[in-house]
């Protein structure tokens, strides 16, 4: 947490900054170095918690195939797991197969819940997701194909490739619930939370 300030010898993160050009950069009061080393001071990123850098309260996994859970090796394969951006160190992924039910508690003093969803992969897939604030849902978004036409293959729905914005008050909630389900038609495909985070 804290204000994170990089300068050319590395990313520190504190609590107080000030900087002058006189007087050079000086962190929580201790710290002290050249002026001619500060390359940016980012505000916002001691406010922002990161949906894969917290740990799940509970995550509840059923492949379409239940049974396929219990074999040696598979159960990783189903669980949600996170992925690095590769142009932002910060940034990730969290990618989520249905069905599964996550559960976080929301960090102390956050006031939004923003993020983009996505279909994972070129098809997409026949999915559900609704997200929940303290068992009430407030988002939901379906992932479909439209119907093959003389012979073509189906394409997305209109908005899937692109994304689509998740932008929540969480103010005063405890609780978030992702639940990734099956649509009718098949055992669907994972989708992505790209950059999901709390705001403070």
């Amino acid at each position: 947490g804290g204000i994170a300030v990089a300068t050319r010898v590395g990313r520190i993160a504190a609590a107080q900054v000030a900087w002058s050009a006189d007087g050079g950069l000086l962190l929580d009061g201790r710290v002290r170095a050249p002026a001619d080393w500060l390359d940016s001071i980012d505000y916002a990123a001691g406010r922002t918690v990161r949906l894969t850098a917290i740990d799940a309260e509970r995550i509840d996994v059923e492949p379409y195939f239940g049974g396929l859970k219990n074999i040696t090796g598979l159960a990783a394969f189903f669980a949600p797991r996170s992925v690095a951006a590769a142009d932002d160190d910060a940034a990730s992924s969290l990618i989520v197969r249905p069905r599964t039910v996550g559960v976080w508690r929301v960090p102390a003093d956050s006031r939004r819940f923003r993020g983009v969803l996505r279909s994972e992969g070129e098809a997409t897939p026949r999915a559900v997701v609704a997200i929940e604030l303290d068992g009430r849902e407030l988002f939901r978004h379906a992932f479909e194909r439209r119907p093959e036409t003389d012979g073509d293959a189906a394409e997305p729905s209109a908005g899937d490739a692109g994304g689509v914005l998740i932008d929540l008050d969480v103010s005063g909630c405890r609780r978030l619930t992702l639940t990734v389900d099956f649509a009718a038609g098949g055992p669907g495909g994972p989708v992505a939370f790209d950059d999901a985070r709390f705001e403070k």
